[in-house]
């Protein structure tokens, strides 16, 4: 053997043993990137929103609320009836979208007057999308803030819960002894307790 042909033979040896030697693997390409990206994917997503759902379950407090915002949080009702007015009256309205209040048993609100003579009976009044509707008076208002609590068991004109369209509070010119004054209202929300 000649030493070209040695020196061919061995770079051939060479050669073929650092091919031989196993490849890193390349990344995927085209399509069968796509095929096993895709499945992970979704895998992930369910996984991610099993964990958040039970998560959100496990932690949630027994007696919670339902908050409703008013836009501003404070709801103001300004009324003057009399001689020279042919207001009969005046109220908020309070529009819902169908919200679903068929796990809850009290509507709640702070509410308070701004000047505290006579008496006013405050008209509460849910209607839902079927336009039941039905009311409950409340006589409790004075001019310091104040915590109103009505079963919704006294609202006995609805009997589906799972649609509420609207809440209004309404102040009635026969219903009112001080025939000029504020409402303020806040704080609404739908509770488990009382």
């Amino acid at each position: 053997m000649e030493k070209n042909e040695v020196y061919n033979y061995l770079a051939k040896i060479y050669f073929d043993k650092k091919d031989t030697k196993k490849k890193k693997p390349g990344r995927l390409k085209g399509p069968a990137f796509f095929l096993i990206l895709i499945p992970v994917i979704l895998l992930g997503v369910g996984i991610f929103s099993f964990g958040i759902r039970h998560s959100i379950n496990l932690i949630r407090p027994k007696n919670y609320q339902l908050l409703l915002s008013s836009g501003n949080n404070l709801i103001k009702i300004n009324y003057t009836f009399g001689d020279n007015s042919s207001l009969k009256k005046e109220g908020y309205t309070l529009a819902l979208s169908d919200l679903n209040a068929e796990n809850y048993q009290f509507i709640q609100f702070s509410a308070r007057r701004l000047v505290n003579k006579g008496t006013l009976n405050l008209k509460v009044e849910i209607e839902n999308r079927l336009k039941e509707k039905a009311f409950v008076y409340i006589n409790t208002l004075s001019d310091k803030w104040n915590i109103i609590n009505i079963d919704l068991n006294d609202f006995k004109g609805i009997t589906y819960w799972n649609n509420i369209e609207r809440i209004s509070f309404i102040a009635e010119e026969w219903n009112a002894q001080n025939k000029h004054d504020v409402i303020y209202i806040e704080e609404i929300r739908f509770s488990k307790s009382g």
